[in-house]
This record gives C-alpha cells, structure tokens and sequence, in this order.
C-alpha cells in the first residue's frame, strides 16, 4: 500500500489554552485512528505545524476540513506525495513538545522552509525532499 503526506504551517486565530490544546490533541487521535491517518502536531506561541499522513482520499479529506477549521488560519500546505511506508505508524496524532535551550531546531527550519521559500528555490523535488528530511527529523 501507498500512503500521502502532507504538512501545514498555519496560526491561530484566537489564542488557545493549554486545555484546548490538549482537546484538540485527543479529538485528532480520536479520528484520526478511526480514519487510519497517522501524524504529529507542533504548537508554540500561536503557531501550528502538523504533518499528516495515510491512505490519499482520507487525508486529503482531512486537509480539507483543516482548512475550514476557525480556530487557525493555513499559510502553507504542501503535499508530499507517496511514500511505500509510514513514516509514524504508532502516532495517530502525537503532539510534539518543542525543546527548549537550543539555538536551532528542526521545527525553526521547517517553519522557515514553509513561510520563507518555495519550490522555486530549490527546485520541485529538492524541495520536498528538505521538507522530508525535516519531518522525518523532528519525529526521532
């Protein structure tokens, strides 16, 4: 089987608690092992970044209603494309907590290769495969 990826950059568009957050988290993992959609959600000071992943249809399906959801505001989303295994096979929406004390981090580039740059820049492929790299980093 093939499965679809996709990852997002978006914002809030009113400031969520702590308690919303994990709300969110649980109802993610909720659905999204009933829809066999695997994943994980960064959120820090108003900014989401979620990467996706399982059978096309689902989560494009997904993607759709993510983008309808009031609570945040898309900037980005790019499409990974198909990939022969699951990159988080265990992870039907892990919330990843972002490490403090570190001059770089992996979600400071991902964030910045989705807002600053395009494909245009590294060309198609490069660039999906940088995003990749990230993504697959950030789970480790």
């Amino acid at each position: 089987m093939s499965y679809f990826s996709l990852v997002y950059l978006s914002h809030e568009t009113k400031q969520l608690n702590e308690g919303e957050i994990e709300k969110l988290v649980n109802e993610a993992q909720a659905s999204n092992q009933q829809n066999a959609i695997t994943g994980y959600l960064i959120y820090e000071e108003g900014v989401f970044i979620q990467y996706i992943e399982g059978k096309e249809s689902n989560v494009l399906e997904l993607a759709e209603k993510l983008k309808k959801d009031p609570r945040h505001e898309i900037e980005s989303l790019v499409h990974l494309g198909l990939h022969t295994d699951r990159r988080f096979p265990k992870w039907f929406m892990r919330q990843v907590r972002l490490q403090k004390g570190h001059n770089i981090r992996l979600e400071d580039v991902l964030q910045f290769l989705m807002t600053k740059s395009n494909e245009k820049t590294f060309g198609p492929e490069a660039y999906r495969a940088k995003l990749i790299k990230i993504i697959e980093g950030i789970g480790n």
